[in-house]
Formats: C-alpha cells, sequence, structure tokens
C-alpha cells in the first residue's frame, strides 16, 4: 500500500534531479545530521517554484531512494514506496481538472499509514502537497495528527497561501520558505522540459515567468498551435460583432469560453506532468 496517489511523473521524477533551492536542502540536511529533525516542515513560496518538487526530494533523502536505479528509488518513483504516503488535491477525469479543495477522506489515510511499522525499517514521510486546499474537516483531522506525532514520522506541507492554514498548524511546522529560481537555473529547467526549443524563445520565458516555470510554462506552447475551434470563435465573434449591443457581452463571453476552454486543453495535453 503506502501511496494513495495515481500520478507517478511530475515532481515524484523531478525530484530524482532537483535543480535550485540548495539553501533549503542544506537547512533540512543539517537538521537530519544533527538529529534534531522537526516532525513536520510546512514549505512555502509562490506558485509554480518547484515545492512538490522539493518535497519529494526531501522524501527520497529520507528513505534513501536519491538514486533512480536504487530499489527504494525504483519504488518511490513508481509510486509503491511502503512508506511513502502522498495527499493532494484529486484530478477530476470527468471534468478534466483539479478538483476544489482537499476533504477528510482524503487525509483519514494518514491515520492507518502511520499505525503500520515502517516497512523498511526507517523513516514513515507523509507529503501533503497543496495544504492551503484542505477544507475545514481536513484541516482538523491533519491537526490531531500534528498534535500527537508518531516517532520516526516526518510530515511535508507545502503551500503556495499558508495564510489559509490554521494558526495551530502553522505553529507545529518548521517552515521553510523558497524563493524563485535564479536565471541560470531557469533556463537549465526549461532545457530539461522543452530540448527543441529555440535559445532566444527560452530567454524570453526565463525573463517573463520570474523565476517560476510551472506557473507560467503551461501556457507556453499555445501561441504556436493553430487550433481550429479557437480560429472558429474568433471568426464567428467577428461576424456577429456588429449585432445590437445587448448581444455584444453575449459574443465576447462565449469566444472567452470557448478559447479558454480549447487553450487549456491543448496546454494540458502538451505539458500534463508539469513540475509544481
Amino acid at each position: 500500500m503506502g501511496e494513495t496517489g495515481t500520478t507517478i511523473t511530475g515532481p515524484r521524477l523531478a525530484s530524482l534531479a532537483l535543480q535550485g533551492h540548495e539553501a533549503g536542502l542544506d537547512v533540512f540536511r543539517q537538521a537530519l545530521e544533527r538529529g534534531c529533525m522537526p516532525h513536520a516542515w510546512l514549505i512555502t513560496g509562490p506558485p509554480g517554484i518547484g515545492k512538490a518538487t522539493f518535497a519529494f526530494a526531501l522524501g527520497r533523502l529520507l528513505l534513501g531512494a536519491t538514486q533512480a536505479d536504487s530499489p527504494a528509488g525504483r519504488r518511490v518513483s513508481a509510486a509503491t514506496h511502503a512508506d511513502l504516503l502522498v495527499v493532494e488535491r484529486g484530478f477530476d477525469e470527468k471534468r478534466q481538472r483539479y478538483r476544489s479543495e482537499i476533504v477528510a477522506d482524503d487525509v483519514r489515510p494518514i491515520n492507518a499509514f502511520l499505525r503500520r511499522t515502517a516497512a523498511e525499517g526507517g523513516w514513515r514521510v507523509v507529503i501533503v502537497d497543496g495544504a492551503e486546499w484542505m477544507n475545514r474537516s481536513a484541516a482538523n483531522a491533519l491537526l490531531k495528527i500534528l498534535e500527537e506525532p508518531p516517532p520516526a514520522t516526518i510530515l511535508l506541507l507545502t503551500s503556495s497561501a499558508p495564510g489559509r492554514l490554521l494558526p495551530t498548524i502553522r505553529s507545529r511546522c518548521r517552515r521553510l520558505a523558497l524563493g524563485g529560481l535564479d536565471a541560470r537555473t531557469m533556463g537549465a529547467v526549461l532545457r530539461t522540459i522543452a530540448p527543441e526549443a529555440d535559445p532566444a524563445e527560452l530567454e524570453r520565458v526565463t525573463a517573463l515567468a520570474h523565476g517560476a516555470p510551472a506557473a507560467h510554462l503551461p501556457c507556453w506552447p499555445i501561441r504556436r498551435v493553430k487550433s481550429p475551434v479557437v480560429s472558429s470563435a474568433c471568426v464567428q465573434v467577428s461576424v456577429h460583432w456588429k449585432v445590437m449591443k445587448s448581444r455584444k457581452w453575449f459574443c465576447a463571453r462565449n469566444m472567452v469560453s470557448i478559447c479558454f476552454s480549447a487553450c487549456y486543453q491543448i496546454g494540458f495535453r502538451r505539458w500534463p506532468d508539469r513540475p509544481r
């Protein structure tokens, strides 16, 4: 058992070659080496800078899974490691979007997970990705775990909006604030994601992304895509734009809705496993 997430790519695999956030990694390593490891960490920072990837990298460090070809490394990559549990917003396949919140049923498996002895005799690691999305019931369920943490257990919470968390949750975690990636690291990340891209284009995107590749790259490929759906929507609006004034808002609203839906689907297909 162990992991509950169905996604086995993205941050999980990107954590094998973490780029950036060296200072935060040093803080965590020092706590581990000194034997003063807090039972819970709150990893904060702007959206898209790689907080989930960083959390998985910490999990790999604790579980001895930093090498891709090691037994533990392969189990983490395949989402089958018995001592790693991931809690995150579920993905609605029907609506093709993430659910609006993390509910209590998503958090409850943590209790069963922590009641078991560590399968490999070391740490047990729980990653709560996007902790700010927990509703009140889920937050209270997690708080009970934080109040009485079992031994040899580490909880890694990531959040782009820590102010939305309960103050009692924040007070029980050691905060580790991450910043945006520098230009050099951003360039390396972009070359990894899009090795065929033009260098000038990479430089332009680097300047626009402000150190957060995952927050900006999903829209990057859309500019180069000629979608018949988008073109059709634009033509419809241009044709009907001279109708009576009361119809203009209706046309504009429909165009935005159709174009956004098409562009979102294109971007999601091009880059479904973006690092978070």
